[in-house]
């Protein structure tokens, strides 16, 4: 269905029978915060053609009210958030057309990433693939505690194509989003929160309070204000590396006072401050790095290269420059033998065997 308006506060969610649209808009607290609703529930969220179309044109009709000072973009299938890609759809879909259906979500993703107002994801359940994506490209998370959360397309020998290699790096940082997608590892809400990937981790019947209560915050301040503060925010980082190198000798209190002093710190306090990724006892080091590399070696090889290489351009531009950079190296894993027998592996729900061509 087209997008729908309602005027109401934001209502409890449905039964998952009675949840039969794609997208739905409700507008409510004196028209400044809007409330966009997924309710694929035949198939999870799962992104195909015509939820595209229907996210699209809601996001440009919404983006003209000039009263919004958030949105939220939540689910109302139970336990769902977004399942990510219609693999269904996808394994029928002609290799001449795959490029073009994933450039056109990279379109929408960006879109909603430059969305005038402040943008919230609630999110209670699964969010994995492009369910995750489309949570990156808002400004801010919530998720409840039994959340899943993850970018797994190595798992299926591609990449992530909706801009997770650009903009999971932002987020949790280079090292992390790389782990992350290398080995596309799920995590929970509490461990999505511990690592920066949500901002709010509460009960499953917080989730959506939790994000109005946020937007209603905003709707208290200026919304030309705003504006001018999410384009500013979302520019900050969006230069080489050299610029980037002056916004961390500006702004990184903690990186200046260990290169300063010359600090030594624990392994602990070296976890906390996001300089190690693992912190275990001494006899498992090796192993922990080892099982790392095994769940590693589940994955695609090409698609690992590709990833390598998109995640580490990924703060060296603007979002759009990095989009373009993702779309090339998706490019180079469409022909492979590799993303066909990850999507053979699960139609039949088993383990794909990869072969790096």
């Amino acid at each position: 269905m087209a997008c729908q308006r309602y005027a109401h506060l934001l209502h409890s969610r449905l039964a998952s029978s009675s949840v039969d649209y794609l997208t739905k808009v409700q507008v409510h607290n004196n028209d400044k915060t809007a409330v966009l609703t997924l309710g694929r529930a035949v198939a999870k969220n799962a992104i195909n053609r015509q939820m595209v179309e229907s996210l699209e044109r809601c996001l440009k009709e919404l983006a003209k009210k000039r009263s919004l000072t958030s949105l939220i973009v939540r689910s109302e299938v139970p336990g769902v958030f977004c399942a990510g890609a219609d693999l269904k759809e996808r394994a029928n879909m002609p290799e001449s057309e795959v490029a073009v259906f994933v450039a056109k979500i990279r379109a929408l993703l960006l879109l909603l990433y430059h969305f005038p107002v402040p943008t919230l994801a609630a999110i209670d359940g699964v969010a994995l693939g492009g369910g995750l994506e489309l949570g990156l490209c808002c400004d801010l998370r919530v998720a409840s505690i039994q959340s899943k959360l993850g970018l797994v397309e190595t798992k299926l020998g591609i990449i992530p194509g909706g801009g997770g290699t650009q903009t999971l790096p932002r987020v949790v940082g280079l090292t992390k989003a790389k782990e992350l997608i290398f080995t596309g590892r799920i995590v929970t809400g509490t461990e999505a929160k511990e690592m920066g990937l949500v901002d709010y981790v509460v009960d499953s019947d917080q989730v959506d309070a939790t994000a109005l209560s946020l937007s209603q915050q905003m709707g208290l301040r200026g919304p030309v204000a705003l504006r001018m503060a999410k384009r500013a925010i979302n520019q900050s980082a969006q230069g080489p590396i050299e610029q980037g190198m002056k916004i961390e000798q500006e702004c990184y209190a903690q990186a200046k006072e260990l290169i300063f002093t010359g600090r030594i710190v624990t392994a602990t306090e070296a976890k906390e401050m996001g300089l190690v990724d693992y912190v275990v006892d001494s006899d498992q080091v090796d192993a922990t790095a080892l099982s790392l590399s095994q769940q590693m070696g589940l994955r695609g090889p090409v698609a690992l290269r590709m990833a390598k290489r998109a995640i580490n351009q990924s703060a060296q531009g603007p979002i759009e420059q990095g989009m373009k950079i993702e779309q090339e190296y998706y490019a180079q894993v469409i022909p492979t033998k590799d993303r066909l027998e990850g999507l053979q592996a699960f139609r039949e729900k088993r383990n794909p065997v990869f072969i790096g061509e």
